[in-house]
């Protein structure tokens, strides 16, 4: 079934990538960034406003993306994009990263802000987020 017969419309939101290899092109978290920087002027779009339901909204992602997508959702209940009409029904989420131990040499390499230890790291440990809860986790 196409979008268009199921009433649903489909938005985008790319980050940053290298042109050859598909990796990120800065450290994170600026994937997580480029991602909020382009959800709210998108939804807040006047031709989009027109056309869709904010209040039935499903962020989505494959891998990085799934991170991504949750990571975006809890910042958006923390923040209350409620109160501009956007309501987050779901999440759908293939093959999320999450809950390492131990941080290995690739994940000092793509995430060198971080403390070091993904436990403490809510874009990759959302156990430990402490925005979760109160955002339908």
């Amino acid at each position: 079934m196409s979008l268009s017969k199921a009433n649903i419309m489909a938005i985008s939101i790319e980050y940053r990538l290298t042109p050859d290899s598909g990796a990120p092109s800065s450290p994170l978290p600026i994937a997580y960034e480029d991602s909020w920087a382009g959800l709210q002027p998108t939804l807040m779009e006047p031709w989009l406003n027109d056309h869709i339901d904010l209040g039935r909204v499903i962020l989505g992602g494959e891998i990085a993306g799934a991170n991504i997508a949750h990571f975006t959702g809890v910042r958006a209940g923390t923040i209350g994009l409620e109160a501009a009409g956007l309501k987050i029904q779901a999440l759908l989420i293939v093959h999320p990263f999450s809950g390492a131990k131990e941080p290995d040499e690739m994940y000092k390499f793509i995430c060198p802000s971080s403390t070091g230890c993904v436990d403490d790291d809510p874009k990759l440990n959302p156990e430990v987020d402490s925005n979760l809860e109160e955002n339908g986790g």
